[in-house]
C-alpha cells in the first residue's frame, strides 16, 4: 500500500525525512497510544483527516521482508515506555485477551496530510520489564485462516439443526 511518493523517495536515494509511526489500540486501553520513533514531537493527519499529536519513543522496527510464507511479522521494541502504556499492557494481559491492534504509518516530511504507507498488524507476545516492551505485529495469516471465516453455529444458525 506504498504511495507514488514513497516509491518516489525510496527512487531518489531518500531525501526526504521519513517518520515511523505506530499506533496502539485496545478494548481495555483507557485511549489509543500514537507513538513516533525519535525524540521530537510531531504532528501530522490520519488518512481520516483527524490531525494527531505523536509522541516521541525511542523504537526499533524491523519491518518484514516481502515473501511468499503466509504469515509477515514485524519485529518491534521499545525503549523508554511509559508507566501509563505498561500499565495498559499488563491490564490487557489479566483481563480479555482480544488481540492488539497495532497500525504502522510512515509519513515524509513534504506531505504531512496523510500517511504514505499504512500497515494494519496484531500484536502478539508483548513482553515488558520495567522501560523496555519488545513484541511481535503479523499481518492476517490468510494461508492459516479457516475457511469459511464465518463460524456456524446454533446461535447464529438455528435452521442447520
Amino acid at each position: 500500500m506504498e504511495s507514488p511518493l514513497l516509491r518516489q523517495w525510496f527512487a531518489a536515494g531518500g531525501a526526504a525525512v521519513r517518520y515511523e509511526t505506530i499506533q496502539l489500540n485496545h478494548p481495555s486501553f483507557s485511549r489509543p497510544y500514537y507513538l513516533i520513533n525519535g525524540t521530537d514531537a510531531f504532528t501530522a493527519q490520519l488518512e481520516t483527516g483527524e490531525t494527531i499529536d505523536w509522541q516521541p519513543i525511542a523504537m526499533q522496527l524491523k519491518l518484514p521482508e516481502k515473501g511468499v510464507q503466509g504469515r509477515e511479522s514485524l519485529q518491534i521494541s521499545i525503549d523508554g515506555v511509559s508507566r501509563d502504556i505498561l500499565l495498559e499492557l499488563e491490564a490487557q494481559a489479566d483481563g480479555a485477551r482480544a488481540p492488539i491492534e497495532l497500525v504502522y504509518r510512515e509519513y515524509l516530511d513534504t506531505d504531512l496530510n496523510g500517511p504514505q504507507d499504512i500497515r494494519r498488524l496484531t500484536l502478539r507476545n508483548p513482553r515488558c520489564n520495567a522501560s523496555r516492551v519488545t513484541a511481535e505485529a503479523s499481518f492476517l495469516d490468510a494461508i492459516n485462516a479457516p475457511f469459511p471465516r464465518i463460524n456456524y453455529t446454533s446461535i447464529s444458525h438455528p435452521w442447520l439443526l
